[in-house]
Parts: structure tokens; C-alpha cells; sequence
């Protein structure tokens, strides 16, 4: 896996705001900054031009600020085991620039806060739905494994809760809610 470091990923004024945020939680959060990070799955290795193409297709926007030395790193990523549309575009966008050992480059966003870790400032930095946070580059390596699928399974609707729990699928007590009723209407 080949990783960039990217653009930054919030303009002054969201920074300030996702700051206030985390502010609400954990007042003694000095400053945060935030910067995409692009990985990048091969099928070979890349020659020197390929390695050049492929850094300037993702060299865009403007210039990350640096982060604190002792800042704590949350990378949001796209949800493990998930393909994220950007990652679709952009991985077509380069194989039609002729990097065909180019399997899939996916993004994230890295964010630096000056602060301890907490379970509660990654909630406010990420869609559970639809993303994961690691807190370093190289566990991003996990977006691209190759897991072989799961058979088909049936959860009952009184295992409902639990299983939204267990699989992690994120679901409301509205939602649950709108499940049962609709398949004990079916």
C-alpha cells in the first residue's frame, strides 16, 4: 500500500466549526487541523513515470497546515470492507491515465487534535453508517483486504437489537422499530 499525504480537507471556517464541537465535549482541546490521505492498493510495482503521474493526479487543493507533534491522529476512512464512490472515480480516473497496476486508491481524512483520544471525539468525527476511524496510517491497510463473502444469514425479529449491535449495522430505534412493524405486516 502506497500512501500520500494530500490537501486540506476543511476550509477555515468548518475547522472552526467541528472545533466548537469537540470544544463541547472536551473543553481543554487546543486546535485541530484536518488533511485528506490517500492509500493506495497495487497490483506491481511502479516505475518512476507511473509513481510521478500518479503523485500529481493526487496533488490537488491547497497546502495541509502541519500538525502538532504531540497531536492526536483520528483518520477517518470509508467504513472496512466498503468501497467508497470516490474511491470508484478516482481509481477509474487513473487507469484511464494508464496506471493499470493501480488496483484502488481510496481517501481519508486525517485529524489532528491537540488533546487526549476519546470514543467521544471520534463519534463527532465520523458517520458510523458509512466510516471507520483508525488512529494510524498504517491501519488503513485494512481497506483493502480481501475477505472472501459471508453466507447469507437470518437474524429473527426479536434477535433484531442485537444483531444491530453484533454486525454493526447502525440502526435507529426508529429503524428497528420500522423493521418490525413492516415484516410483521408482511
Amino acid at each position: 500500500m502506497l500512501q500520500f499525504r494530500g490537501a486540506r480537507a476543511l476550509s477555515d471556517f468548518r475547522l472552526a466549526k467541528v472545533l466548537a464541537q469537540l470544544r463541547r465535549v472536551r473543553p481543554g482541546i487546543r486546535s485541530l487541523c484536518a488533511e485528506f490521505r490517500h492509500f493506495v492498493e497495487l497490483e506491481g510495482a511502479l516505475d518512476e513515470g507511473e509513481a510521478k503521474l500518479l503523485e500529481r493526479l493526487l496533488r490537488y487543493g491547497a497546502p495541509p497546515a502541519q500538525p502538532g507533534s504531540g497531536d492526536t491522529l483520528y483518520l477517518v476512512v470509508p467504513r472496512i470492507g466498503t468501497i467508497s464512490p470516490w474511491s470508484s472515480k478516482a481509481t477509474d480516473i487513473a487507469r484511464n491515465c494508464g496506471l493499470s497496476k493501480v488496483r484502488r486508491i481510496e481517501r481519508g481524512t486525517a485529524y489532528f487534535v491537540a488533546g487526549e483520544r476519546s470514543a467521544e471525539l471520534a463519534a463527532l468525527l465520523h458517520d458510523r453508517m458509512t466510516e471507520s476511524v483508525l488512529d494510524a496510517f498504517d491501519a488503513a491497510g485494512a481497506l483493502f483486504q480481501h475477505v472472501p463473502p459471508r453466507p447469507l444469514g437470518r437474524v429473527a425479529l426479536a434477535d433484531l437489537e442485537q444483531a444491530n449491535r453484533t454486525l454493526g449495522l447502525a440502526l435507529s430505534e426508529d429503524e428497528i422499530a420500522y423493521l418490525r412493524d413492516a415484516y410483521r405486516g408482511l
